[in-house]
């Protein structure tokens, strides 16, 4: 483990207006700067992902790649945070032994060559090889028609005034499909319950919601010594 994944312990996020979870600060300032947009995937993101990432298996995809790409963290109990925000601690153990409600938030490290940056060209490969070997087309698809139709959505996404989060960066990779093809998607409940047996994926509950809910709805405010 680097000197730098050691640094990163913690990380406050809060839950913005499109409904994800995003970055206000974190424990090693020298991974993220607060002027970058940083997203962080929460449970159901992820097995709502581990379900598309199942599709790629048959192409050189392994999941456990996965460890690699993200940083796992968890609720931190009785956190004090200012409303609306939550802290999350680090979380080392594999996802799969995970006894509880888990976060992952992508290594964007040193840019364009970061290990999530890395992750994105290769499931980008990965996704047009099984379209092309499923939609037989006059036409093959290229890795530039995928990343076209990625760029378009994150430019429709600035346009309404909002970035792209990673959650969404990546559901537009594994969700493509050449026109004319469209993806048959399984109902979010479903997958969210078939995730949860077959892969170990802890769900957040509703009772584990209603803990957030309580969490971000609170008036009381104890600002946090943080430690670095």
């Amino acid at each position: 483990m680097t000197k730098k994944n050691q640094k990163l312990k913690w990380v406050i996020v809060y839950l913005g207006k499109d409904l994800n979870w995003w970055v206000e600060s974190i424990s090693d300032n020298a991974f993220w700067s607060p002027d970058e947009d940083l997203g962080i995937i929460d449970s159901r993101q992820i097995a709502y992902l581990l379900d598309l990432f199942y599709s790629l298996n048959d192409y050189s995809f392994e999941t456990e790649q996965l460890a690699e790409v993200f940083f796992k963290f968890t609720i931190t109990a009785k956190a004090p945070c200012r409303k609306g925000h939550i802290r999350l601690s680090r979380y080392y153990e594999p996802y799969q032994d995970a006894d509880k409600a888990l976060f992952w938030l992508p290594d964007t490290s040193d840019g364009e060559k970061s290990p999530y940056s890395d992750f994105v060209e290769h499931i980008t490969h990965l996704q047009v090889q099984r379209l092309n070997d499923i939609h037989p087309l006059k036409q093959p698809l290229t890795i530039e028609d995928l990343e076209g139709d990625v760029q378009e959505k994150q430019e429709d996404d600035l346009i309404e005034g909002r970035p792209t989060h990673c959650f969404n960066e990546l559901r537009y990779i594994l969700e493509y499909s050449p026109k004319g093809h469209t993806p048959v998607l399984e109902d979010a409940e479903e997958i969210d319950k078939e995730m949860e047996a077959d892969d170990g994926v802890k769900i957040i509950s509703e009772a584990e919601e209603a803990r957030l809910e309580d969490v971000i709805a609170s008036e009381e405010y104890e600002p946090i010594k943080e430690e670095r």
